[in-house]
């Protein structure tokens, strides 16, 4: 049975349009540590203001690594 925590939270105006980042390195970082299984992550968004008007819009989702000089993803890959 998964576990869920919450990791970051934003709130965010509907008009504007731009990129928003979270950090989960130190979920990751835990997660190498600790052994544990990597089941990833979930992203959820939700409108605070349910009207017609707001429905059907869509969010992309995209992911970014940053890696130091050196750092191997193979090593730090959960």
């Amino acid at each position: 049975q998964l576990i869920t925590q919450l990791l970051d939270t934003r709130l965010v105006r509907h008009n504007m349009s731009r990129w928003e980042s979270f950090d989960v390195s130190p979920a990751v970082l835990r997660w190498t540590r600790e052994r544990l299984p990597n089941y990833g992550l979930a992203v959820e968004v939700l409108h605070l203001n349910q009207t017609p008007r707001h429905q059907g819009r869509h969010v992309r989702i995209s992911r970014s690594l940053h890696q130091e000089p050196g750092e191997d993803w193979d090593q730090l890959r959960p």
